[in-house]
């Protein structure tokens, strides 16, 4: 008897933490497989590109190049090795920006690839300029499990040396809103959400966590961020990471990196005050240079939060820590 197609019969499903941190899944149809590889094909010009990849074969990452790759009679490299990769012609490398990084090791490459594609995490602090010197193209895709690849800030030296980026539209579409649901100006940070033809619709046996993350048509994936001058997608955390004062919101990584630039102060994090008799609406953990100067340390930590945000520290809600957990870029781990 012949095979029976059903294109929206779920064929794959993925794992995501989707907005909330906790661990779901979603089903993709064949159509939405189809159509996710179909979008990445003009990544890969049919029989002229040679792809390598850092993400496992069983990741989503892989999956949706791979495939489209394959799908455009292209060529797919495994190994990690530069070297390999140089030998055998690659011409399109996906990696995590950690992940890049460490493997070209602040060497560049001894001759360049065509393009590189990062996701997953932030740029490390002066990883641009070393990609820039290894690929003549470098994107920093924004995507995610939920709508696959939905937005690229492509990096470029600016005029002045610098490393910069400017958006570059996928196929989707990509807003950033206020609590109302109004786009946002340039500059003006709010919530993200993303819409396109293959994005899926909800999580599996999860209705408590499709409510928050699909509304309206719509997936909001849990990230705030800004619209930069080059039409750049600037992510500045998670939801989960703004603290509300008295319905005045600010982004706890804000306040890391204003503790931060303090001098004496190596590394800091900060939240809102989970004890709910507390007259402090936020608590910081601080890396010092010197513990043993921390009360100095301190009196400028508070006079900085001041004059930027007027409120929200106190002495007593700065806390001393030997160390920070960090995540793989080198940040504080928040969670």
């Amino acid at each position: 008897a012949p095979a029976i197609v059903v294109p929206e019969t779920p064929w794959m499903y993925l794992h995501t933490s989707g907005t909330t941190g906790e661990p779901k899944f979603i089903a993709l149809s064949q159509r939405m497989v189809r159509d996710r590889s179909r979008a990445a094909e003009i990544d890969f010009p049919r029989a002229a590109t040679t792809f390598a990849s850092f993400f496992g074969c069983t990741s989503r990452p892989f999956f949706a190049r791979a495939m489209a790759a394959l799908l455009q009679a292209c060529t797919v490299v495994e190994g990690i090795d530069p070297a390999l990769w140089l030998k055998h012609g690659v011409n399109f490398v996906a990696a995590s920006p950690g992940q890049m990084f460490r493997q070209l090791s602040d060497e560049p490459l001894p001759r360049r690839i065509a393009r590189l594609e990062v996701s997953g995490a932030r740029l490390p602090v002066g990883s641009g300029l070393l990609f820039l010197q290894s690929f003549d193209r470098v994107l920093d895709v924004y995507g995610a499990s939920e709508t696959s690849k939905s937005f690229a800030n492509e990096l470029f030296i600016a005029a002045d040396g610098t490393v910069a980026l400017r958006g570059v539209p996928q196929d989707s579409r990509v807003e950033i809103v206020d609590d109302a649901g109004t786009p946002c100006a340039v500059g003006q940070s709010g919530q993200v959400r993303v819409r396109n033809g293959y994005m899926a619709t909800g999580y599996l046996n999860a209705p408590e966590a499709s409510s928050k993350a699909f509304r309206d048509g719509w997936f909001y994936p849990g990230d705030t961020a800004l619209w930069g001058q080059n039409g750049e997608l600037v992510v500045l955390g998670r939801e989960d990471d703004v603290i509300n004062l008295g319905g005045y919101k600010i982004q706890a990584a804000l306040i890391d990196a204003l503790i931060t630039m303090v001098p004496g102060v190596r590394e800091a994090v900060a939240f809102r005050n989970p004890l709910p008799a507390t007259k402090d609406a936020m608590i910081a953990f601080i890396v010092y240079d010197d513990p043993g100067n921390r009360a100095n340390v301190n009196v400028d930590i508070l006079a900085r939060i001041n004059q930027t945000i007027g409120f929200g520290l106190s002495e007593r809600s700065l806390r001393s820590m030997i160390r920070l957990p960090l995540d793989e870029d080198g940040l504080p781990d928040r969670k």
